[in-house]
């Protein structure tokens, strides 16, 4: 059964005590025929009645109970017939009943109310009652009728659409979300928060002068078409551009669905300024994309380890270096160390665990073993993150290939070992070297004497040319002068 408003019921109510009073005139005025007919009708409408028919002495003493009230109450004829109507009714409320029967003990005709009463088995309800007078055949006040209806599913949705109303004030005045109500027809802004105005810059009452298509920047025929899409539930989130008053466009996303109002079908629209969040995200997106051409740059890729699932994730510049097939790595650590040279096993893990273990920045240097075998030289450097209980989850880290500096770092170690063996050679000649005075031979380690030239020519890369000195020169043409003199005397002789 639908609930009725209060003004239908006391109308019903009057319709329904009129009926009763003329049946009950008929029984006074009619002949004995007439009379059984018209206490008969009287008997069917109280019966038929869906309300509860009571009727009682002016002390309150139950004497009529119709089927409608067993319903109401729970309480059959048997039970009530006889018995104070005070059984209804909660203790606290018995100052009522006395005042009604006051007011019908002085002829009032009808006295209509709201109030609360007790079930059989307790459980309170809320009825909405009309009593009135009856009287003898002299005229005089002998009790009362009271005609009752169970309200309590309405007074529940009253009670609902009144927190239904306070949570609709709640979220739509007092909300920091700026929100609107449009009619989908028009476009009219019919409602506007004080979020609202201070977001689009107009005062309230110029905001409800507006249509949608006067901040939204689409064409009256998107617009159009976006509001039909709302307002039939096919979408429900959107992304538009407004103007604000001041002529700036801000960017917004748009939750938008039905919502009825008075009887009347508007849009109720939540509009969120994602200005500043794209701005971010595009700066986001420009600063990736440096260190994607950063990374590229340096040859550096990028990974992740679960540490959860145990699994790893490479980019494609990881895979380079590693000499894996993106295509077909599903990112085990099968996959993975069958790329590492198999000495170095034991190095990564154990830099693994230090890092877990530790707290510690995760850092190695291992060979990886390409398909063709070629051996290339990797570093890798990685931090570690927790979850919210402080448990090891992953590592994020960077991957590079060093082969061409480790190449270049032998080399240069091949260069200093063979500069330090030369230099070991000359130190050899720099010491205290024992020398004959007269001929010049150095006695050599075994304590042999040999010619300095022999000695100098084991000892370093040096080779030796003969020549002669000038000094050495001039002495040597004055001895040949004298053996030439020596030689013409011994001819003359």
């Amino acid at each position: 059964m639908t609930a009725e408003a209060p003004h239908g019921f006391i109308e019903r109510a009057r319709k329904l005590v009129s009926n009763i009073i003329g049946a009950a005139k008929g029984c006074k005025m009619a002949g004995p025929r007439q009379a059984e007919d018209a206490g008969l009708r009287l008997a069917a409408i109280v019966e038929g009645s869906d309300d509860a028919i009571i009727s009682a002495t002016l002390d309150g003493i139950v004497t009529t109970w119709n089927k409608g009230a067993e319903n109401v109450y729970g309480y059959s004829a048997a039970e009530m017939m006889g018995k104070p109507i005070f059984q209804l009714v909660p203790n606290d409320s018995h100052g009522e009943i006395f005042d009604v029967l006051g007011k019908i003990g002085r002829n009032e005709r009808m006295v209509h109310y709201e109030t609360t009463r007790i079930r059989k088995g307790g459980r309170k309800i809320s009825v909405s009652v009309s009593a009135s007078p009856i009287s003898n055949s002299k005229g005089q006040i002998i009790g009362l009728s009271s005609i009752a209806r169970d309200i309590t599913a309405q007074k529940k949705s009253e009670q609902l659409l009144r927190e239904s109303e306070e949570r609709y004030r709640f979220l739509f005045k007092d909300s920091q979300t700026a929100m609107l109500l449009i009619d989908p027809e028009t476009g009219r802004i019919m409602g506007a928060n004080p979020k609202a105005s201070s977001f689009y810059g107009y005062p309230r009452e110029e905001l409800l002068k507006l249509r949608i298509t006067d901040i939204n920047i689409l064409s009256a025929e998107q617009v159009n078409a976006e509001m039909q899409c709302a307002r039939t539930e096919q979408r429900t989130y959107f992304r538009f551009q407004h103007r604000l008053a001041n002529g700036e466009l801000r960017d917004v996303e748009v939750y938008s669905g039905p919502i009825k109002i008075d009887g009347k079908q508007l849009l109720c629209s939540m509009i969120h300024d994602e200005t500043e969040r794209k701005k971010a995200e595009e700066t986001v997106r420009e600063s990736e994309s440096r260190l994607d051409l950063a990374l590229r740059s340096s040859q550096m890729g990028v990974w992740r380890l679960d540490l959860v699932e145990n699994r790893r994730v490479f980019d494609d510049q990881v895979c380079r270096v590693l000499g894996i097939d993106p295509a077909g790595f599903s990112g085990t650590d099968g996959e993975f160390f069958n790329a590492v040279h198999p000495e170095d096993h034991e190095k990564i893990r154990a830099a693994l665990a230090n890092a877990i273990n530790n707290n510690a920045p995760y850092e190695s240097d291992y060979r990886a073993i390409w398909p063709d075998g070629s051996i290339h030289y990797i570093t890798t450097r990685g931090s570690l993150f927790h979850d919210d209980e402080g448990r090891p989850v992953r590592l994020n880290g960077l991957i590079w290939d060093i082969t061409e500096r480790k190449l270049m770092e032998e080399e240069r170690e091949r260069l200093v070992l063979q500069l330090q063996e030369a230099l070991a050679k000359v130190r050899t000649l720099s010491g205290l070297l024992p020398i004959c005075a007269y001929c010049k031979k150095i006695r050599n380690d075994e304590g042999y004497w040999e010619q300095i030239e022999a000695y100098i020519h084991e000892h370093s890369e040096a080779q030796f040319t003969h020549g002669v000195c000038p000094d050495c020169y001039k002495k040597l043409q004055a001895e040949l002068g004298k053996l030439r003199k020596s030689d013409r005397i011994e001819k003359i002789a």
